[in-house]
């Protein structure tokens, strides 16, 4: 009885026609992923080419994106422009695009990071590749900070960290890249004992950033109401404070700042809330929203709208959501 004989497998390096180059065509569109296997030019690659004769890989157009957002006095609201994709080989990149382009990938790199201040009371901020890796929680640094910080409504903006370092009336900006450390104090501003500044909230002080600057709630020692500062977002330098006599920082169960707007939710902890008032610092005046609210886990102890995605950030009984602004041009 004879064997059969069983030769390798092997690609014959031409197409269809003859020709020893693959040939492209129109008709038909590959899978994105593919189409990033075809550009990389290995061996197997071209082997794969070969294999389809029918394939064509589409160039979208680019579309350039706008500079870091930072301080703007008095703007009501920014755009940004789509993002490109950043590719998958760091190598490549380098090879094949110049350095404003690199710059470029980079930031958008790096707002795709994300920073979580673990606990109520600490010393560390842990750094998350992207918002997937914050979910699994795949810490990829840990940043020790020179002073424990206090309350969950810290805020991250421009590589620094802002928080209420503990035990004290004052704001840090700590800058993890360069380790610099900068402080301003609010004075006569309550953060002992259990007097938050929400009800129940754990947090002396809400710290949150906008297209405009950096904003800090809190309420001064005896005093019912709610007062809000406006700060330099590099230098913390206090331009001014309003005290918002009309409303009752122990009534409100958490607030965030966009566009220039301080918007409160009733409460953190029902189902059910709404954002029934809200203060206009550049027009100077109370609005009613009317804003109907939906505390998932009810205990929404973080809220914060991010510049970049215009989004609202909520951290919920563990949980982190999100949900867009729809925001819009308001001509007065």
């Amino acid at each position: 009885m004879s064997k059969a004989r069983i030769d390798a497998m092997s690609f014959d390096d031409r197409d269809a026609s003859g020709i020893s180059a693959p040939r492209y065509s129109d008709r038909e569109q590959l899978p994105a992923i593919l189409e990033q296997m075809l550009l990389n030019g290995t061996e197997v690659d071209d082997c794969i080419k070969v294999c389809l004769t029918n394939y064509s890989i589409t160039h979208e157009p680019e579309i350039p994106t706008s500079t870091e957002i930072a301080y703007y006095p008095h703007s009501s609201l920014l755009r940004r422009r789509r993002q490109t994709r950043l590719p998958r080989s760091r190598e490549h990149v380098l090879r094949h695009l110049d350095e404003g382009r690199l710059s470029q990938i980079w930031k958008e790199f790096r707002m795709q990071k994300r920073w979580l201040t673990p606990h109520f009371h600490g010393d560390f901020v842990y750094e998350y590749v992207d918002e997937a890796n914050l979910r699994r929680q795949n810490v990829e640094v840990k940043h020790r900070l020179p002073y424990r910080y206090d309350g969950t409504n810290s805020v991250f903006f421009n590589g620094s960290l802002y928080y209420h370092r503990a035990n004290t009336p004052r704001i840090a900006k700590y800058e993890l890249h360069s380790k610099r450390y900068d402080e301003v104090t609010i004075r006569n501003a309550d953060y002992r004992d259990d007097h938050f500044t929400y009800n129940m909230s754990m947090s002396y002080f809400d710290i949150a950033v906008d297209e405009n600057a950096l904003w800090v709630m809190f309420h001064y020692e005896k005093e019912p109401f709610l007062s809000v500062a406006k700060l330099d977002i590099n230098n913390l330098t206090i331009y001014d404070i309003w005290n918002l006599t009309m409303i009752n920082h122990n009534e409100m169960g958490n607030g965030f700042v966009a566009c220039g707007v301080v918007y409160l939710v009733r409460s953190a902890f029902e189902l059910k809330s709404e954002i029934t008032i809200a203060y206009d610092f550049y027009r100077d005046k109370y609005r009613q929203p009317n804003i109907r609210w939906v505390n998932l886990y009810r205990n929404a102890n973080m809220m914060s709208y991010n510049p970049y995605d215009k989004r609202v950030y909520i951290y919920d009984h563990g949980y982190l959501l999100t949900l867009p602004a729809r925001l819009s041009w308001r001509a007065r």
